[in-house]
């Protein structure tokens, strides 16, 4: 109760502070101080009242990784508690994604006025938030991952694959997975 009182005053904080509807800043100038201090005043505005939703797929590339059978098996051959465990979780992750070489993966896209959100599923490192963004300069983004369900792994950059690091051996994906992700995101975004 007492988080959710807290989160409701925030909410309420932020409305308070809210431009009335119709209305938006206008920078003035500036004005000369001890430094200079932008002066902007409040002027009618034009809403944008857009509203789209859709869906794209994406298909992106898994790494040739034994079958689930195959790993099962391995895991159930081995004696080291943490080998077994890392086994599971591959297995795991196998019979999600299943046994093919790519997987198709849904990116859901909305637009609210002057506003787009992107999310999908899985953790694509923040390249992709970057790069969407950049390619969006006049529109306020935000892109949104972990969502629908359909965790299957993390996303990280091309460049992290040559380190031993948990999300590079964790992941289905291949190598470069996260680029060729945000290229056909950024290319949807243009449509």
């Amino acid at each position: 109760d007492r988080h959710g009182r807290a989160i409701g005053f925030a909410a309420l904080s932020t409305l308070a502070a809210m431009s009335p509807p119709g209305q938006s800043l206008q920078y003035q100038g500036p004005v000369e101080s001890g430094a200079p201090l932008a002066v902007w005043s409040s002027a009618p505005a034009q809403a944008t009242c857009t509203l789209e939703a859709s869906v794209f797929n994406v298909e992106v590339a898994l790494k040739d990784w034994p079958s689930e059978a195959e790993l099962v098996a391995e895991m159930e051959q081995t004696e080291d508690r943490s080998l077994a465990e890392r086994l599971r979780r591959k297995a795991r992750v196998r019979r999600s994604v299943g046994d093919g070489s790519s997987l198709s993966l849904p990116v859901w896209r909305w637009r609210l006025g002057a506003m787009e959100l992107i999310a999908a599923s899985n953790e694509p490192y923040s390249y992709l938030q970057q790069e969407v963004r950049a390619s969006r300069p006049d529109t306020h983004v935000a892109v949104l991952n972990l969502c629908n369900g359909g965790h299957y792994g993390y996303m990280p950059n091309r460049e992290l694959y040559s380190k031993d690091l948990y999300q590079v051996w964790q992941t289905p994906f291949e190598e470069g997975t996260l680029e060729a992700f945000t290229a056909r995101c950024v290319e949807e975004l243009k449509t």
